[in-house]
């Protein structure tokens, strides 16, 4: 039963509840079970609050305190996650070696991806958003699309140097301007298919619009950085 309801911050109210028997477990422990509603902030913005607010807190020696709940779920999908990214970053590196015949190539292509990686999740806060699981899961996804505009020019300046027996530096002055309407026009279907995640109003949209922002804004990176910097 519920015993009692306070307030521990702005838009946040937890109920303390103890269980059928009083509160009093095998070992003659009892548990007290806040239960925090959000108003208007996210999970991890609220565990962040509630950590500072308990970092000032001197916790006697016999009281213990746990996370659960979204943010103990949390904690097991960042892990999966993880996972997930590491299986990509591999599974791209395989297919771009398989491709271009060479270790070395897929490396030179896959060091677009910090630049990009990074640059996306800078643009969340400008949104008013926060780095979340669903900004992740974009992560994931851009680790496949950020390396298909490095792809479209490098497969074309290995081409003109196989085919007209081209040095490196003139094989790339001869590429780059061919290749700037195929690779804008890789990034902007992507960035297009992206755009109504950003537009729309609808419930649950903002939910993930975090990811939207981190596909368009990498991919808007990456194809600079390959007409500018290659």
């Amino acid at each position: 039963m519920v015993f009692g309801v306070r307030r521990i911050g702005k838009g946040i109210a937890d109920h303390i509840q103890r269980d059928g028997n009083g509160g009093k477990h095998r070992r003659g422990e009892q548990k007290l079970v806040p239960q925090a509603g959000l108003a208007h902030e996210n999970a991890a913005g609220l565990n962040q609050k509630v950590q500072e607010i308990l970092a000032n807190y001197e916790m006697p020696d016999s009281v213990t305190m746990t996370t659960g709940g979204e943010m103990e779920d949390m904690a097991e999908s960042f892990s999966s996650l993880m996972l997930a990214l590491a299986v990509a970053l591999a599974l791209v590196y395989f297919i771009l070696a398989s491709q271009f015949e060479s270790f070395i190539m897929p490396v030179i292509i896959m060091m677009i991806l910090p630049t990009s990686v990074l640059g996306s999740l800078f643009f969340l806060p400008v949104f008013g958003f926060k780095i979340s699981m669903v900004a992740l899961l974009g992560v994931v996804i851009l680790v496949g699309t950020v390396v298909n505009s490095p792809i479209v020019l490098i497969d074309y300046i290995k081409t003109r140097r196989e085919t007209y027996g081209e040095n490196k530096n003139t094989a790339i002055l001869n590429a780059c301007p061919r290749r700037v309407r195929p690779v804008l026009m890789t990034a902007a279907t992507t960035i297009l298919g992206m755009v109504p995640m950003i537009v729309d109003s609808g419930e649950g949209s903002e939910m993930m619009k975090p990811m939207a922002i981190v596909m368009i804004a990498g991919m808007m990176i990456s194809t600079v950085v390959t007409l500018v910097f290659t």
